[in-house]
């Protein structure tokens, strides 16, 4: 590989943390008929926001496209809905990249890369979407399995193979979200736009984390990018707090 690829592939990399911007049933899940679908959406939510608290994990990721393939391992701790950091690794321990939540700043650092970035979390959004087309925020909401869409909105609702789908329509743009009846988690998410799907979810292998569930399997596709991202977790394991500087960034180098 010439160095170009390689920048080239680094930089792949560099977007990683920001590209995509979105756990066995429950015994003690007492779900409503499913004629009454809102209920169903508000008490599925109310259940999974009752059982976050802070954790921290690790796992694999493979990242696909055209003309290449990553996989990495990586260490995620999330504490709330406004502080989650991502670290990326590869062989020998290398650190490759890490991003992070942190209030209202957001940042990526990819030190081979000589890539750093840091900012507001819009800022950071809209960064991720010229580059890949997702907001940043997202991806973490993504990574804990239950996507976040606009609210306010009234889905239409229905049954499809055994799921209930929510229909989120803006105007030329559609979101579909599928919640499992039997558990009220999502189990699939599509996003298309003029009839083309540009976003793919999926949420597999859930396993009870605290008084609810968490997916320890992730796939998100951009199909207009031939791009795809598989995420297998090991076990969550829950963390009473983390140190305040776990969501700042490190010092940018300075130039020579």
């Amino acid at each position: 590989m010439n160095s170009g690829q390689r920048t080239n592939n680094l930089r792949i990399l560099a977007v990683l943390p920001l590209a995509f911007s979105l756990l066995a049933g429950c015994a003690h899940f007492r779900r409503p008929p499913l004629s009454d679908h809102a209920r169903f959406m508000e008490d599925s939510r109310r259940r999974f926001d009752d059982s976050r608290a802070p954790y921290q994990t690790t796992g694999r990721m493979q990242l696909s496209g055209p003309g290449y393939r990553h996989v990495f391992d990586f260490r995620l701790r999330w504490e709330s809905p406004d502080r989650s950091r991502i670290d990326l690794t590869g062989p020998l321990g290398i650190n490759l990249a890490s991003a992070a939540i942190g209030d209202t700043l957001a940042w990526l650092s990819v030190p081979m890369a000589g890539l750093f970035l840091k900012g507001t979390v819009a800022m950071m959004d809209s960064e991720a979407v010229q580059r890949l087309g997702f907001p940043a925020d997202a991806f973490f909401k993504y990574l804990e399995g239950w996507p976040q869409l606009a609210a306010g909105v009234a889905p239409k609702t229905s049954v499809r193979k055994g799921l209930v789908e929510y229909r989120y329509d803006f105007n030329d743009t559609t979101f579909a979200l599928f919640l499992d009846p039997s558990d009220g988690m999502p189990r699939k998410l599509s996003a298309s736009a003029s009839g083309r799907a540009f976003l793919e979810a999926s949420f597999g292998d859930h396993r009870r984390f605290g008084t609810g569930l968490r997916p320890h399997r992730l796939t998100l596709g951009a199909p207009a990018r031939e791009l795809g991202l598989e995420v297998e977790f090991d076990e969550l394991r829950q963390a009473k707090s983390f140190p305040p500087a776990t969501w700042l960034p490190p010092e940018r180098p300075s130039a020579e």
